[in-house]
């Protein structure tokens, strides 16, 4: 089983991926999570140096290039993983992906104006040989919300700030609504509303919920809209 989360940055998949793998894990479901875009990696770092908020000094960045030529370096850097994926599925262990395709789909369909999904599922899934995830976990909150939960990190290994497509609130707000609208005709999708009246829910709330979303996919009750 392959589950994937998304949704735009700051609105907790890194943290309900892991509460999920660790939840699986102490369950007797062995689980293992794989964070992309991996940014210590060969291409990772490519793309770190890309997305960069001092990036946008440079005369060519993630928001600069063409809509296609980024879908194809982040699908390299997801393909750099593809045998230890193929082989966890293999060996019946459960695999999480803190992103994964979808945001691909999703991001580059706005940067090119267009829907290309169809053309990035083929690219990753067809030319590429990824797996196909099982779940598309999508988590959504608020623009303004996620921004300062992403200021609020700190340096990270490859921005000293919101890096090129996070400081975008436009690019981030289409993203958002793309998330909701986008067809997965070959995966499921469920989103997760992550706010509450009074801001964020509490971490251990989502997770509940979550865990239940993957508790029902592995009894084949999971029902998607």
């Amino acid at each position: 089983m392959l589950i994937a989360f998304e949704g735009i940055d700051g609105t907790g998949k890194a943290t309900q991926a892991a509460l999920l793998r660790r939840y699986l894990n102490e369950t007797g479901r062995e689980a293992v999570l794989f964070d992309f875009p991996a940014y210590d990696s060969f291409v990772g770092k490519v793309l770190g140096e890309l997305l960069s908020s001092n990036a946008s000094k440079k005369k060519v960045d993630a928001s600069t290039l063409p809509a296609k030529v980024m879908a194809m370096l982040f699908a390299l850097d997801r393909v750099q993983f593809r045998d230890g994926i193929a082989e966890a599925l293999a060996q019946g262990r459960i695999v999480i992906a803190n992103r994964y395709t979808l945001s691909n789909s999703v991001f580059q369909s706005i940067r090119a104006g267009e829907d290309i999904s169809a053309w990035v599922d083929e690219l990753e899934h067809t030319a590429l040989g990824l797996p196909r995830p099982d779940l598309y976990l999508v988590l959504t909150g608020s623009v303004s919300s996620s921004k300062e939960l992403v200021g609020a990190k700190g340096i990270r290994s490859y921005t000293e700030s919101h890096d090129v497509y996070e400081s975008n609130e436009k690019l981030l707000m289409s993203a958002q609504a793309l998330y909701s609208s986008i067809k997965t005709p070959f995966s499921r999708k469920v989103e997760i509303d992550c706010l509450a009246q009074e801001g964020f829910r509490s971490r251990e709330d989502i997770h509940r919920e979550i865990a239940g979303i993957a508790e029902r996919l592995a009894g084949g009750s999971l029902q998607t809209t």
